[in-house]
């Protein structure tokens, strides 16, 4: 197999993840939309900044995987595990992802956000995925 760059990976790896983390954040701003709380407005806005904040540095990524010919491909899903495939500059790289790590590493991006633009120092100090 050809040596798959490092930093490549981790760009790749982010912007996977960060998009998980925009469709977990979508869903449950649904999910606040249609509760019946009194103060759901308060929710739903917090969701948007963490919206905006994310959907602005996946665009980041993504003209970054565009300059540097980067991209992934969903390959297929069982139980356990969930397949990529990376591409960069011609060399290929196949990864697989055990599916609760997939949800922990979404989790800390939520949990960033949050912390961002939600809790400040209510919240304890998460600490940044690492990738």
């Amino acid at each position: 197999m050809i040596n798959f760059p490092e930093e490549d990976a981790k760009i790749l790896k982010k912007h996977l993840f960060l998009s998980k983390a925009i469709e977990q954040i979508e869903e449950d701003k649904a999910h606040f939309e249609d509760a019946p709380l009194k103060i759901n407005e308060l929710y739903v806005e917090m969701l948007d900044r963490m919206l905006t904040t994310a959907k602005d540095e996946r665009r980041e990524l993504t003209k970054t995987m565009q300059d540097n010919n980067l991209k992934y491909v969903f390959r297929d899903e069982d139980r356990l595990f969930t397949g990529y495939e990376f591409f960069s500059n011609g060399k290929h790289k196949e990864v697989r992802y055990f599916n609760p790590m997939i949800l922990k590493h979404t989790k800390d991006i939520v949990a960033e956000l949050m912390y961002k633009y939600g809790g400040g120092d209510n919240m304890s100090d998460p600490k940044p995925p690492v990738f």
